[in-house]
């Protein structure tokens, strides 16, 4: 016998065709943050009749993606007012024969939740996760689409703002892909001309000993 599981919201569309051995799951990314669920899912191959309980072991099937931001200049300070993610697919069709997502579509934009006028002070790195506010996003591989946005004011030692930075664009091709159950955290660099990624994405497992807080399922 095989065992599959997931849980979500009814927004997934669950399907075994039968000339399927195992069935695939479709399930669309909520364009609203705050509105995004974990999506998990179980397996269990090959199993035979006993009189034992069934366990099934749910694991992350989404990427969760953050952001932290240091200044060029240890002598400036900088309050974010927006962080966002463009150009990546929102819908995707999950195999439990192989664990993977086939992608497709593009979403609107991503807003990442922070605080506002989030405060960076000189070059000392800052984690912008606010509780529950991690992205929860579609595993995939950049493309030449993929991108950050960010707007973020730029102040002197006396609090005296010298410059604004609007929408300033970061490319995401050629970074490293999302990857199932994976956390991604950019680090970026801020400055006059705009930001930039400072060093490669933070990519680790996402097991639930380091969770960031999410939204919570709907009642």
């Amino acid at each position: 016998m095989q065992f599959f599981a997931h849980a979500t919201d009814a927004s997934s569309k669950y399907e075994l065709k039968d000339s399927d051995i195992y069935p695939t799951i479709t399930y669309t990314i909520n364009d609203d943050a705050s509105k995004q669920k974990d999506f998990v899912v179980a397996q269990l191959y090959n199993q035979k009749k006993t009189e034992n309980d069934v366990k099934l072991s749910f694991l992350h099937a989404l990427t969760q993606v953050n952001f932290s931001a240091k200044g060029s200049n240890n002598n400036l300070k900088y309050t974010i007012s927006s962080i966002s993610i463009e150009g990546v697919a929102n819908t995707g069709t999950y195999s439990f024969a192989d664990s993977t997502w086939s992608v497709t579509g593009k979403a609107g934009i991503y807003t990442y939740p922070i605080a506002d006028n989030a405060p960076v002070s000189g070059t000392t790195i800052s984690d912008l996760d606010q509780a529950k506010g991690a992205l929860m996003l579609m595993p995939q591989a950049m493309t030449t689409d993929s991108k950050i946005k960010i707007s973020y004011n730029v102040y002197n030692a006396t609090d005296v703002k010298i410059d604004a930075v609007t929408d300033a664009v970061i490319s995401l091709n050629n970074t490293a892909a999302w990857g199932v159950g994976k956390k991604v955290r950019y680090t970026l660099t801020l400055s006059s001309e705009g930001a930039t990624i400072s060093f490669a994405p933070e990519v680790g497992n996402w097991s639930t000993s380091d969770d960031t807080p999410v939204a919570p399922p709907a009642e």
